[in-house]
């Protein structure tokens, strides 16, 4: 029961690391992508230099969880609506009604949060 207990710790601790300090996912996309792998990341780098469309990211399995998206590279990422080539629990909700285009030094936030990633906006 203890050695339960002390794994049962150590997995909670490793989930509350993870979330304070997230893992960052560089990625250069040369076609547009549908349930992108986020890798358990919190953070997602592209690096491209091409314009692409992103349908949704695969979902945490959890409410709550955070998904910062930030182009470095010269491409800009649309991030389409609610689009139906991503699963149902991978698409995006914005805030706006429409797609939400990030350009070279721009970032999107996303939060988990009933089945969909939700924008986050910041007064």
């Amino acid at each position: 029961v203890a050695n339960n207990a002390e794994r049962q710790r150590r997995i909670q601790d490793r989930r509350i690391s993870q979330r304070y300090s997230p893992k960052i996912l560089l990625r250069s996309l040369s076609a547009s992508a549908n349930n992108v792998d986020t890798e358990e990341s919190g953070l997602i780098v592209y690096t491209g230099s091409s314009n692409q469309d992103v349908t949704g990211y695969r979902a945490p399995g959890h409410d709550g969880g955070v998904l910062l998206i930030l182009v470095t590279g010269t491409g800009t990422m649309r991030h389409m609506l609610q689009d139906a080539n991503s699963d149902a629990g991978n698409r995006m909700v914005f805030q706006g009604g429409g797609n939400v285009n990030v350009a070279t030094n721009q970032a999107l936030g996303l939060v988990y949060r009933d089945s969909r990633w939700r924008e986050l906006k910041w007064a």
